[in-house]
């Protein structure tokens, strides 16, 4: 059985096969599997993990290629990070900047 370096996986288990170079979106932590990255993460080609959003940031999408995929919470909302979305600050509280996690 061949093993790849992290960030890469075989397409086939299959001695003959090359080691292929894991997707943008997915990570590549062993020699045989490609996982889709999750929601709130992105990766690059040749990752073997995956990256969070920066903070006050989200991303609802799995299989991300970049952190452009990650969308920053505008002034006025706030990052949900377990529901990967930017909630309108709620009444009688104060979200000032762009990238907050909660209100005020």
């Amino acid at each position: 059985f061949r093993h790849c370096l992290r960030g890469y996986y075989l397409l086939q288990a299959n001695p003959e096969v090359k080691c292929s170079k894991c997707f943008a979106g997915y990570f590549c932590p062993d020699s045989i599997n490609a996982y889709k990255c999750p929601q709130g993460t992105y990766s690059l080609e040749g990752s073997s993990s995956c990256n969070p959003c920066p903070i006050g940031s989200v991303n609802p999408e799995q299989g991300s290629p970049s952190f452009l995929s990650c969308k920053v919470c505008l002034k006025g909302n706030y990052a949900v990070e377990k529901e990967q979305r930017c909630a309108t600050c709620p009444f009688g509280h104060y979200c000032p900047e762009d990238r907050m996690t909660k209100p005020i």
